[in-house]
């Protein structure tokens, strides 16, 4: 992980999109930025996304969406409930761990 004494940031990890939900509607967490895989057992990262539009949080919380899928294989994948422009940035894995860090450093100044 990209923890670091000059950037000390709090992880809360979730297994699936149905626990992350739970994690960011019960409001016990201040959560500066999300980082959810699209392909996910229970709830995916585009269902997810949509809880999320539904309970008003897009816009409030940077969605950062991590995939080995193409942009047209996520396109072919949109249930028609969620929008790809939702999210707030893309990784293509694999990635690399500087990455993740930039984006952090980027949305969570």
């Amino acid at each position: 992980l990209l923890l670091s004494t000059d950037y000390p940031i709090h992880i809360e990890q979730a297994c699936h999109g149905l626990d992350a939900l739970a994690l960011l509607t019960a409001g016990q967490h201040k959560i500066d930025l999300i980082f959810t895989d699209i392909l996910m057992p229970k709830m995916d990262g585009m269902g997810l996304v949509y809880a999320l539009y539904q309970a008003g949080l897009i816009g409030q919380i940077p969605v950062i969406g991590m995939s080995s899928l193409s942009p047209m294989e996520l396109v072919a994948i949109q249930t028609g409930l969620a929008d790809v422009s939702w999210f707030d940035g893309w990784l293509a894995k694999p990635f690399a761990h500087d990455m993740v860090k930039e984006l952090t450093q980027e949305y969570c100044k």
